[in-house]
């Protein structure tokens, strides 16, 4: 049994290979399980090969006109379990990527089964002290993407994020803005969970919600809200996390280091790789090396091409398994109703709708239920069955908190003013006009909308009929 974590990113392009390999000499110098120093580590760079009972250290390199290419392997046993740390690094004129790849192999039933690789500081260290560059359209930065500086620019780019077009091969956590009447019980620190999520996703943080409004129209609804945490993968799959349901920060640090292991690392960014150039660049001097001697080089020739041949291989079986892993994202996190149910409800097909708060939709269908439940003789299996739904299913219970808010600014005997009619912005509320009266409506839902009472005096309509009106037309 393998457990891996695995990190893959671009790199500052005015750095060159030898800056990462410094850092790799750096960090093993300072692990207290290797016995080198930095002296020691003087040809890493162009090729090491160390190996005792416990402990191996393995490097090799590969550099024509157009590419550099390094690797490096460190390996060691401890109490059964054999560790190993792989680092690729690829530079050329177009790219400059590395890729980090942990590991920890187990025999199957043995005590360490619950035990994961850690991500290695290997990664901190480049990340400060190398620099990286774009993934996709995404800058990878020392510090999680805060937005707010040009919220028509910057909703844009997220739509093309959460949209799947923005080009990135990591995921991407978006924690959105939540108010203080939907404040979550595990407040997620975006700087706190950037450090930790270093070279396995993107932490981009929400600064307002108004922001989230102007998101929500351009994604047609696919954007969390109300404090609630995105994971959008490259592949166009996104799974929604309700910070209620964490116990802690943690969990969601664990999520994706446990998820890393679907990374796809492109094949350029693989030991193996150096180790087929190198070979085929050893065939191509004997070649040059036999002369007139054309069994030989005909020996030769067809070796080089089976190595071609094997490296197509590779890259076509990388392209399905890239594939195949977007795949599997979509069908696993493309409906995190069916990730925490098993029943047929997690199949439902849930039609492109807008939701006033993240799981308005389920509670719309758990409530249907409770009141259809009515018409059934409670002992029979209709009820008993709709009843066990009901209970594997909660209510959010964010629409009482929602109601409440709007029963606080609405029942008031005065007319709505500014402060009032920002406050139900905030929750998802528009205003209109219609026939010379206002109007209020859920945003991105324009064509059901309640017309307020002109003062809240008007006997018919005063200002508590209009909440109790409003709850059973818009909510």
């Amino acid at each position: 049994m393998v457990k891996t974590i695995a990190a893959y990113f671009p790199l500052n392009k005015n750095k060159k290979i030898l800056h990462v390999v410094d850092e790799v000499k750096k960090w093993i110098a300072k692990s207290p399980h290797i016995p080198f120093d930095y002296l020691d580590l003087a040809e890493l760079d162009q090729g090491l090969c160390f190996k005792d009972t416990d402990i191996s250290l393995e490097s090799i390199m590969f550099q024509d006109d157009e590419t550099h290419i390094w690797g490096g392997k460190i390996g060691q046993m401890c109490e059964g379990k054999s560790w190993e740390t792989e680092i690729v690094t690829y530079q050329d004129s177009e790219k400059f990527d590395v890729s980090i790849i942990n590991s920890v192999h187990l025999e199957s039933g043995s005590l360490g089964e619950n035990i994961m690789p850690k991500k290695p500081l290997i990664i901190e260290n480049i990340f400060r002290f190398v620099g990286c560059g774009y993934d996709g359209n995404i800058p990878i930065l020392k510090k999680p993407i805060e937005l707010g500086e040009d919220i028509e620019r910057e909703t844009d780019q997220v739509a093309e994020i959460i949209n799947g077009k923005a080009g990135n091969k990591l995921p991407v956590i978006y924690l959105s803005e939540y108010n203080d009447n939907s404040k979550p019980k595990i407040i997620i620190s975006p700087g706190a969970l950037h450090n930790q999520m270093l070279g396995l996703a993107h932490v981009i943080a929400e600064p307002s919600r108004n922001f989230s409004f102007k998101l929500k129209e351009k994604t047609n609804g696919k954007n969390v809200y109300l404090g609630n945490i995105g994971i959008y993968w490259p592949s166009g799959a996104t799974l929604r996390i309700n910070p209620d349901n964490l116990d802690n920060a943690w969990q969601l640090y664990n999520y994706m280091r446990n998820e890393s292991t679907k990374l796809w690392i492109p094949e350029d960014l693989k030991y193996s790789a150096i180790e087929n150039r190198i070979n085929a660049k050893r065939i191509e001097d004997l070649v040059e090396k036999v002369g007139d001697d054309k069994v030989m080089q005909e020996t030769l020739t067809m070796a080089s091409e089976e190595i071609k041949t094997l490296q197509r291989t590779i890259r076509e079986m990388e392209i399905r398994h890239s594939k195949e892993i977007s795949d599997i994202a979509k069908e696993a996190y493309g409906n995190e109703t069916a990730k925490n149910n098993k029943s047929g409800y997690a199949h439902l097909t849930i039609p492109e709708t807008r939701e006033l708060y993240t799981g308005e939709i389920g509670d719309t269908i758990i409530k249907a239920l409770i009141d259809y439940q009515q018409s059934y003789d409670p002992d029979s299996r209709k009820s008993v069955m709709i009843n066990n739904i009901v209970e594997a299913n909660h209510l959010t219970g964010k629409a009482e908190k929602i109601f409440d808010e709007v029963k606080k600014i609405i029942s008031s005997e005065r007319d709505l003013n500014k402060s009032d009619k920002s406050k139900l912005r905030a929750l998802g509320f528009e205003f209109g006009h219609n026939k010379g009266h206002e109007t209020i409506y859920v945003k991105g839902s324009e064509n059901i909308q309640y017309t307020l009472p002109k003062t809240g005096s008007d006997s018919r309509r005063g200002g508590k009929n209009a909440v109790s009106d409003i709850r059973k037309k818009l909510l």
